[in-house]
């Protein structure tokens, strides 16, 4: 591959990441065979990183998370490792680690575009929900879904994150509201690891709510959408 086109497909293998993890994986595997630019080897990993956290490898995402940020750096590339830790807040936030999250947020958002930023809140609004800080969690999916426009894949994460935070704070009419949106965008979207999410949190919703018949055939429905 000539340098921009190594650059495209990596990009490419970021955006498949969400809806085709196994195409995206073997996509930016190519980039990183083609010998490519320092800047297309750190969007292939950052493409290999949320691949795998999308099948559920969450040391392997955050081993190619840390190898983007590195080669980014190394480049003199400060958006390019951002986006890396823009990624990575979720991952560490999956581990355990909410408070190493935020502060990854932090150093990543004033080398991030607007929707960028965004898109952080989203991944932020999971770390404060982890600390129990709901009503901010709200916000930041708040101020998120105005920035996001047809970016379906972060805003279906922006009302799921908002919906389970607004659970825990007992809106439960906003949070269904919420949760069943993010379903139908996660459903048409082919984005199977959020629809996973929002179907699993609809039962959840209704045992918070007090309404355990709702909560058994909500469960039911979760559990036969998830068979295989």
């Amino acid at each position: 591959m000539i340098p921009d086109d190594a650059l495209a497909a990596a990009e490419h293998a970021v955006d498949l990441s969400g809806t085709a993890p196994a195409r995206a994986r073997a996509l930016a595997h190519s980039v990183l065979a083609s010998d490519p630019h320092c800047e297309a080897v750190a969007v292939a990993h950052r493409a290999l990183a949320v691949a795998a956290r999308e099948l559920g490898d969450l040391p392997l995402a955050e081993e190619h998370l840390d190898r983007a940020v590195s080669v980014a750096l190394s480049a003199g590339l400060p958006h390019r490792a951002a986006q890396a830790r823009l990624s990575l807040v979720h991952v560490r936030t999956e581990l355990g680690h909410p408070r190493q999250a935020l502060t990854i947020a932090d150093s990543a958002e004033p080398h991030l575009t607007p929707v960028e930023v965004a898109r952080l809140g989203v991944h932020r609004a999971v770390a404060l929900t982890r600390l129990g800080r709901y009503a901010e969690a709200v916000g930041h999916c708040d101020r998120a879904v105005g920035f996001l426009g047809d970016d379906v894949r972060f805003l279906a994460g922006a009302v799921l994150n908002r919906g389970l935070a607004r659970v825990f704070l007992g809106e439960f009419e906003a949070a269904e509201t919420d949760l069943t949106r993010c379903a139908k965008l996660a459903r048409e979207a082919g984005l199977d690891h959020v629809l996973t999410l929002a179907e699993g949190n609809l039962p959840f919703l209704a045992a918070r709510r007090g309404d355990l018949s709702a909560a058994f055939t909500a469960y039911h429905r979760a559990e036969s959408s998830l068979s295989g």
